[in-house]
């Protein structure tokens, strides 16, 4: 697809264990690093493909994994390249031979989050199209949101709830954002409050918050699409806020894409307030 020029001395190769630590490496000290890893760390994603490497002499000129979660959709997981090697040039070879993988996949759909400028220009290149971006808001108020009158009832997700909480949210989400049962039990791993909303002894929808050294950080949240429109993602949302607040916590953070009017809408009325930060999503139909 594209000339290795310059990079023609590095050879494409699967990765390999002992290649982890040069990656992890690179990941934390290259200019050009872009690693959107949701829930799971570097070690998790190592042991999936395709993972592909550039070599010489045995040493790593650029890494790309391509990974599924869900059906038919993979993502950029990790790409990175060394300060000296041409972005492009280098992921182009190693993209090529993680296509025919995820052919065997059945992966239809390629998303890549660009975590840095860099990866917009590798991106335009391969053919992938900017289709929205990721956007961040935050609330830093000390008022409580006005409470919300429901017949809904919160409960703490359970272990056990995984599979009712992965069906809320593949209903709610479309792809490339659905989550598997997997990833959202990594998400509940690492969650400092989550819970359920349940109607009629149905789970209907669900909020998954982490809590950091800066404030907490509403990571997910969903509700059934024939219960949307009833004030249920408000009452998640309105509890979660309280809950944070009884504790200390008023700095809360989200993200959500740049063209779901209905989340910016919720948020906003919430007074969640954006920040101007925001990430091009790429998408490419292979």
């Amino acid at each position: 697809m594209f000339p290795f020029s310059s990079n023609s001395t590095y050879e494409p190769e699967p990765f390999h264990p002992a290649y982890r630590r040069q990656i992890q490496s690179m990941l934390t000290d290259s200019k050009y690093a872009n690693a959107h890893l949701d829930w799971k760390g570097p070690r998790g994603w190592f042991q999936e493909t395709p993972f592909w490497v550039s070599v010489r002499r045995r040493r790593v000129g650029a890494a790309l994994a391509v990974l599924s979660d869900m059906p038919g959709v993979a993502w950029w997981r990790v790409a990175t390249v060394r300060d000296d090697l041409d972005p492009t040039e280098a992921l182009a070879p190693l993209w090529d031979n993680v296509l025919p993988e995820l052919s065997a996949q059945n992966v239809q759909i390629v998303a890549a989050l660009a975590l840095q400028d860099w990866v917009n220009d590798v991106a335009a290149e391969l053919g992938f199209a900017h289709a929205h971006d990721v956007i961040a808001l935050v609330r830093e108020t000390n008022t409580p949101p006005a409470p919300v009158e429901s017949d809904v009832i919160l409960r703490t997700i359970l272990p056990h709830n995984i599979d009712a909480v992965a069906h809320v949210d593949n209903m709610a989400f479309r792809a490339p954002w659905a989550h598997s049962a997997d990833m959202l039990q990594e998400a509940l791993n690492t969650s400092a409050y989550a819970t359920l909303a349940v109607l009629n002894d149905t789970i209907v929808g669900y909020q998954l918050t982490t809590q950091g050294t800066y404030g907490a950080h509403l990571a997910r949240l969903a509700v059934l699409p024939g219960h949307q429109g009833q004030r249920i993602g408000r009452l998640l949302a309105t509890d979660m806020i309280e809950h944070f607040m009884h504790k200390g916590v008023t700095n809360i953070g989200v993200n959500t894409q740049s063209d779901n009017e209905n989340s910016l809408k919720l948020y906003q009325s919430l007074d969640f307030q954006l920040t101007g930060d925001g990430f091009p999503v790429w998408l490419k139909w292979i």
